[in-house]
């Protein structure tokens, strides 16, 4: 396995590891100010992890074989299911409004990754590999 794909990987591993640890906090925090305080913290470092992540494949997009770029997307699509869970959490705790700004940044992240996830999908991951003339 290549070096980048072992840093997709790790980035992959790091960036679901915070989100599960976002959606702990949620189910396990009594206090309202400290449980507003711990998911403002914790959507702030999953917007850096997420984001990170789109630069590492922005800046490799051209390296991804077909099968790196499956591994991917298969790695990375639990992360989309875990941003609606978080998402429904938060609701339902009823402390949106506290983390709005906070969840949108995060959002914008992930809907960043989703069209990353879908260039990947449209651009690598068949064995007709048109991305030389979009990337």
């Amino acid at each position: 396995m290549s070096c980048s794909a072992t840093l997709d990987i790790e980035k992959i591993k790091s960036t679901l590891s915070s989100l599960e640890d976002t959606e702990k906090i949620i189910a396990g925090s009594d206090e309202h100010l400290d449980l507003i305080l711990d998911i403002q913290k914790s959507l702030s470092e999953n917007s850096k992890l997420t984001a990170s992540l789109v630069d590492t494949v922005e800046a490799n997009f051209r390296n991804y074989t077909p099968t790196k770029a499956q591994e991917f997307i298969a790695r990375v699509f639990p992360l989309f299911d875990m941003a609606k869970n978080i998402k429904r959490a938060i609701q339902e705790e009823g402390i949106f409004n506290e983390v709005r700004s906070h969840w949108e940044e995060f959002a914008e992240e992930v809907d960043d990754l989703f069209e990353i996830v879908n260039d990947l999908s449209r651009y690598k991951s068949s064995a007709d590999d048109d991305s030389e003339m979009f990337f």
